[in-house]
């Protein structure tokens, strides 16, 4: 069966990482491909990886709105840790 959004989850050295998959529509994935902002990535993707693709759009475009991207990673993270550790949070649906 197909994933929602196709992802590997793994540790390592201790950490917990989750490694997030999309097919990008290109013969060859340019050595400079330095934003995944650009819509026409999006073109003849499957739902799958559109899904995945988003969420790494989503949260780059969250990051250059916030005034403080440094002050809101570590909040989000000590927010992670906080309702991790009270088991009311997970990030699988």
């Amino acid at each position: 069966p197909d994933a929602y959004t196709p992802i590997v989850k793994l540790v390592f050295d201790g950490v917990d990482i989750d490694l997030l998959f999309a097919q990008l529509s290109l013969p060859v994935v340019p050595r400079d491909l330095g934003s995944l902002m650009d819509d026409d990535l999006l073109k003849n993707m499957n739902d799958a990886s559109a899904r995945s693709i988003n969420g790494c759009r989503v949260a780059d475009m969250i990051l250059s709105l916030v005034p403080n991207p440094a002050a809101y990673k570590d909040t989000l993270r000590f927010i992670k840790v906080w309702a991790k550790n009270r088991g009311i949070y997970s990030n699988v649906l």
